[in-house]
Parts: C-alpha cells; sequence; structure tokens
C-alpha cells in the first residue's frame, strides 16, 4: 500500500536537511530498507512538501486508524539542529477473507462426482464475483469436468457453496486425497474497494 505524507513549515523561520524516519508499529513496516529515510533538502515558513511511503501491511491487522511515527531531524538557517517525532496517520479498511469450512467428499474410484466445498468470509466487507477453482497435482488421480464455478457475492459472516464436477482415474487407490482450491474476489464496491483477492 502506498500512503501519501505531507510535511509543512508551520514555524517563522526556514529549516533545511529534513531527514525523516519512518518508526512503524506491529503489523505495519516499510516496504523498503529499515534504515532507509526521506530527505527534504529545505522548507520556507508556510511552505509543504509530499512524498509517497510505500507499506506492507500484515494479513491480521485490524481494520482501524493507525499512526506512523516520523524521527525527524532537521536544521534551521544558523546551523542549529532540531529533532522532532511527526506522527502521520493511517487508516486501515476492512477486506474480504475467504475460508474454505471443513466438508467431506468421497468417490469410487472410475466413478464422477459433484466436488463440494463450502467458502465462508470471515473478513469485514463482502466478497463480490468470488469465483472458486480446483487446482490438482499432475500426481492425483483424477480430472476435472468443470474446473471452476462462480459463486457470485458472499456478504461478511456468510457462508455460500461451490460445485464443481470431478472424475476419479479407474486406478485411483483408496485414500483421503487432499485438493486444492483457489479461490478469487473483487473487494466490495460500495466500500470503494476495487482490490482483487486471491485465497488458496
Amino acid at each position: 500500500a502506498n500512503t501519501k505524507v505531507r510535511i509543512t513549515n508551520a514555524g517563522n523561520k526556514p529549516v533545511e536537511n529534513i531527514e525523516l524516519n519512518p518508526d512503524t508499529p506491529e503489523m505495519i513496516r516499510p516496504a523498503y530498507s529499515k534504515d532507509e529515510g526521506f530527505f527534504i533538502g529545505k522548507l520556507n515558513p508556510g511552505d509543504s512538501s509530499s512524498f509517497d511511503m510505500s507499506i506492507n501491511l500484515d494479513e491480521e491487522i485490524n481494520p482501524d486508524r493507525h499512526v506512523i511515527n516520523l524521527d525527524t531531524i532537521y536544521e534551521d538557517t544558523d546551523s542549529n539542529e532540531y529533532n522532532q517525532v511527526l506522527e502521520t496517520p493511517l487508516r486501515v479498511e476492512g477486506r474480504p477473507d475467504l475460508e474454505l469450512k471443513s466438508i467431506d467428499n468421497s468417490m469410487s474410484a472410475g466413478a464422477s462426482s459433484e466436488l463440494r466445498v463450502m467458502i465462508e468470509n470471515t473478513g469485514d466487507h463482502t466478497a463480490e464475483s468470488v469465483t472458486a477453482r480446483a487446482l490438482l497435482e499432475r500426481e492425483q488421480p483424477f480430472s476435472l469436468d468443470t474446473r471452476s464455478d462462480y459463486i457470485g457475492d458472499i456478504e461478511s459472516g456468510e457462508t455460500a457453496e461451490a460445485v464443481l464436477e470431478i472424475q476419479a482415474e479407474r486406478t485411483a487407490t483408496l485414500k483421503e486425497h487432499q485438493i486444492k482450491i483457489q479461490m478469487r474476489a473483487t473487494g466490495d464496491s460500495e466500500e470503494g474497494d476495487r482490490s482483487v483477492y486471491t485465497f488458496t
């Protein structure tokens, strides 16, 4: 994610050699070296300067208003050095989060069957245009008549079912097989979320 930071000289003297080093809280980290900061050459009184700060957010971060501290060092025109901690707010929006609920499927070797999976949205926002797709490993004794299923929207806290047609080879051995399911969704358009999310 990118957040735009604007720095303004609210004093009555020019300042220069402005160095800003982000100090991020838990679950938020810069998308670059921790030692890398930002530099602004000079700001006259009332002047502003902006820069984009790239950050990575942990998947477990709570939707809320968070704060990133900027350890700031600068000088006035008389070469007096100052140190100040500035705060920049960061609002983290909610998002959909799709999980597979446990469901057992069984079939006979050489037979065709419906592979049913239950998908729950445990996130804060609606998951839109949800599709489920089976990802078979080359050595697995299955083939798919329908590789993906379009489900539509799944609201927060709701569950929906996906159904895929699967066929087992005649030589398939009797055992439990694990099949990967990839779910793809777009964000909640009513919340202005245009992101595309994938879950496997």
